[in-house]
């Protein structure tokens, strides 16, 4: 939940890897002590877009890029969020559902 007991929802295409922020010796926009590391699981190449299953924040999420990545099961690396993209639902909601985190093929 967010800090006022709501959740946050994010669509996939709208995370955006930061690789840089992940420990790498290039600086990042993004403040590093306050953003979780993601932690890549699952890479999926379909056609134009590369699907990423990421264990993120104590969840797992979807990470869309629009392009064959360099990313692999294993890598690092932070995601920004655009505040604009950014939908907050109410604490009196249930919770999202986590995303299947068990096979490729679990991947939309």
């Amino acid at each position: 939940g967010g800090p006022g007991g709501g959740w946050l929802g994010t669509r996939p295409e709208h995370r955006v890897p930061d690789v840089a922020g992940a420990g790498a010796s290039t600086p990042s926009p993004i403040d590093a002590a306050s953003t979780p590391v993601a932690v890549v699981e699952i890479v999926e190449y379909s056609g134009p877009t590369t699907t990423l299953l990421c264990a993120w924040a104590g969840s797992r999420v979807h990470v869309i890029i629009p392009r064959r990545g360099a990313l692999r099961p294993g890598d690092r690396i932070r995601l920004r969020l655009d505040p604009a993209r950014v939908v907050l639902f109410d604490a009196a909601l249930p919770p999202p559902s986590p995303a299947p985190f068990n096979s490729p093929s679990s991947l939309p």
